[in-house]
């Protein structure tokens, strides 16, 4: 496909933006979410990165020239499976239901003591005479 079919089938996927920021890129190339990061730091293509409203991205004809390219990739890769990269954490959080458990005794022991905190008071208040 030459540049100018490419241009086309661009402006028809992105509309009239002249710039494609990363995630567009990563959807360019099939990347997944984890590759974007790689395409924002510049490892994943080899286009000059400039700096837009905040956001890096890259320019719409560049990406034309290299998708255009003999280097660029032929088919989108494939989508591997939803398995995170990196692993478990050392250290997982905790869980949010052991903790209302706990609070949950703690709070039926407050109670109790103060019924029992309650009926010495009242027991208190009974051995008491009343003045006439």
């Amino acid at each position: 496909m030459d540049a100018e079919a490419k241009l086309k089938d661009l402006r028809k996927q992105f509309g009239k933006r002249s710039v494609l920021y990363a995630d567009d890129m990563a959807e360019l190339i099939g990347a997944d979410h984890q590759a974007t990061k790689a395409v924002k730091s510049g490892l994943g293509i080899p286009l000059p990165l400039k700096k837009v409203r905040g956001r890096y991205g890259v320019a719409i004809y560049d990406a034309v020239d290299w998708l255009s390219s003999p280097d660029a990739p032929k088919t989108p890769k494939a989508k591997t499976s939803k398995a995170p990269l990196l692993g478990k954490p050392a250290r997982l959080r905790p869980s949010l239901g052991k903790a209302l458990l706990a609070l949950r005794k703690q709070m039926d022991f407050l109670n109790e003591v103060y019924s029992h905190l309650e009926m010495i008071e009242i027991r208190g208040a009974a051995k008491k005479p009343k003045p006439d």
